[in-house]
């Protein structure tokens, strides 16, 4: 028995990672150890996970993966016999979709089309013809979308047409594909089977913004509680949510997002799994071989306002620059899509969820014409001022605005209190001050993005900002708390430009435009940016109108008043 050389070992070496090397950048070798081989011609290989009782052979892909897959995909794609693997989008609900076989490929995201696959007549590419992101148009009987071009059937259901626009950051490019066979046989490809939820950017103009996520967060709880897509899948793994997948976001992510997000999720889980499905980030994606391409079986995508449902997706495009910029662009957004739990229910199943997550005692009920109980039996019930930690945009005169509070509400029995928040303070800090406070007073910004969680019968008295309204966005935290049902929610607006502090005397010529003039970024900016003044007569006359109603347990729709407009 010979023991090999340094020197002849280190030539050995050398030549096999040359060859390694090759069978990488060039032609695959004929054997790969590990990895699926094609079976001969017209001899389908069936993959014995996919096959179940009374299910039809399956077949997978023979494709030789000569590029090594990550172990969070498997080799695929799998399909079952004469089974093409076409793209196709089922929509049943205005609140989400469904894209089958949906194909992401060198960071672009492909649906695999027939080559005669055409809008319909009088349909351009680009322009809104289904009314998919409309609450109360374009639906039919069933509540499917009624629109002809591109329909079909894909494993016993009725598919919708495809829309381009998956997210408002992720578009959709349709490849035509003469032979679906072949061309998805001889890729190198990942396979995602089961159902994935795809989390992307909520509003990608203000990306740390915990409202917008809130936004998002509790409409894909009430879609995953509701359960009805899990009927709108196909395979033999997509009634639960395997895993989350996040296009242009990390793992490492804010605490009250991550905190939320496992909460939100926690219905589509399967039972005895994980509390919370694998995320694959952008990290991952990045770090998937360049020349394979990544199929997905079941992406769900929870509907946003901002996603138009063909090419317009995103704030940048070739023809409208950024979203807010040029007159008319808000036709990519669903002005009738109000984002909050589709029923009070999952409203007060989420709280409870989130309150036991975080350690917090139960939260009690409450029922309309009884007196809201405090969070732990017998403490005095408290109203809070929440203030940024950042100071910016300011509260100007908050300790005027502070002993305003302690006036009314010492005189209704509460305790009142100042606290300061920040947006990266841990969850936890967020909803203790919350669930804590019975009254709450806050200036429109993210920190309030916690109000649908405070217990039931609990109020907020949001400071708007001056002018500070584009196609309803100063209802955003308003939306939420009223699709809980139990929640009370106040504003005060400015209607005096003189109680806006802008950061320029530049700026002050945007005090004149109308709500629909300023529609345009730098003026919203302007308005966002700028320091709030609170007319402390008008907050005092608003506090003492509601809080006896309050404080006796009168009904939500008793005291709700009319939100005050942008004038």
């Amino acid at each position: 028995m010979s023991v090999l050389s340094l020197p002849r070992l280190a030539v050995v070496f050398a030549i096999g990672w040359l060859y390694g090397s090759v069978a990488v950048q060039g032609q695959a070798p004929h054997k790969q150890q590990g990895m699926p081989q094609r079976p001969p011609s017209g001899i389908a290989k069936v993959d014995p996970i996919r096959v179940s009782a009374g299910s039809p052979p399956v077949r997978r892909a023979t494709a030789d993966h000569s590029l090594s897959l990550p172990n969070w995909c498997s080799a695929g794609p799998y399909a079952r016999d004469d089974e093409p693997l076409f793209t196709a989008m089922t929509r049943k609900e205005t609140s989400y979709k469904i894209y089958h076989n949906a194909y992401w490929h060198a960071h672009k995201w492909y649906a695999l089309v027939p080559p005669d696959a055409k809008l319909g007549d009088g349909h351009q590419s680009g322009v809104l013809h289904n009314a998919a992101c409309a609450a109360t148009s374009g639906s039919g009987a069933d509540g499917s979308y009624v629109n002809n071009a591109g329909e079909g059937d894909i494993g016993g259901l009725r598919s919708s047409p495809l829309e381009e626009g998956l997210s408002v950051n992720c578009a959709l490019i349709n490849l035509p594909v003469s032979n679906i066979s072949a061309f998805t046989d001889n890729m190198r490809a990942g396979f995602l089977p089961g159902t994935t939820l795809l989390v992307d950017f909520p509003f990608p103009a203000f990306p740390d913004n915990l409202g917008h996520w809130a936004e998002i967060m509790l409409t894909t709880y009430s879609v995953l509680a509701d359960g009805a897509w899990r009927n709108n899948t196909v395979g033999n793994r997509g009634r639960f949510v395997d895993r989350i997948l996040l296009p242009n976001l990390r793992k490492e992510m804010n605490d009250w997002f991550k905190e939320i997000l496992a909460v939100a999720v926690s219905p589509g889980v399967r039972r005895g799994g994980p509390p919370v499905p694998s995320i694959i980030d952008h990290a991952d994606l990045e770090a998937f071989p360049k020349l394979s391409w990544l199929a997905i079986e079941n992406l769900l995508v929870v509907q946003d306002r901002y996603t138009h449902p063909e090419r317009k997706t995103g704030f940048i495009g070739a023809d409208h620059g950024d979203l807010w910029r040029y007159d008319g662009c808000a036709r990519y957004v669903n002005r009738a899509w109000e984002i909050g739990f589709s029923n009070p229910d999952y409203a007060a199943a989420f709280r409870a969820a989130v309150y036991k997550r975080t350690g917090l005692p139960p939260v009690a009920g409450w029922e309309p014409g009884t007196p809201p109980p405090a969070l732990v039996a017998g403490s005095p019930r408290v109203m809070t001022l929440l203030l940024a930690h950042e100071d910016y945009p300011s509260l100007v005169n908050w300790e005027d605005v502070q002993a305003t509070m302690h006036k009314v509400g010492s005189a209704a029995g509460l305790v009142v209190r100042t606290v300061t928040l920040s947006t990266d303070a841990p969850f936890a800090s967020h909803l203790d001050t919350f669930a804590r406070s019975s009254v709450l007073v806050a200036r429109h910004g993210p920190l309030l993005a916690t109000a649908s969680l405070m217990a039931p019968g609990s109020t907020v008295f949001e400071l708007l900002p001056y002018k500070w309204e584009w196609l309803g966005i100063s209802k955003l935290y308003f939306n939420m708390t009223r699709s809980t049902g139990d929640l009370h929610h106040f504003a005060w607006r400015p209607t005096d430009y003189h109680l806006a502090h802008y950061d320029h005397e530049n700026y002050t010529r945007y005090h004149t435009w109308t709500p629909e003039e300023c529609s345009a970024r730098e003026c919203l900016m302007v308005h966002g940016r700028a320091g709030l003044t609170v007319n402390l007569t008008e907050l005092e006359t608003l506090l003492n109108a509601k809080l006896p109603g309050v404080l006796a347990g009168k009904a939500v729709e008793e005291l709700r008043e009319p939100w005050p407009k942008a004038v």
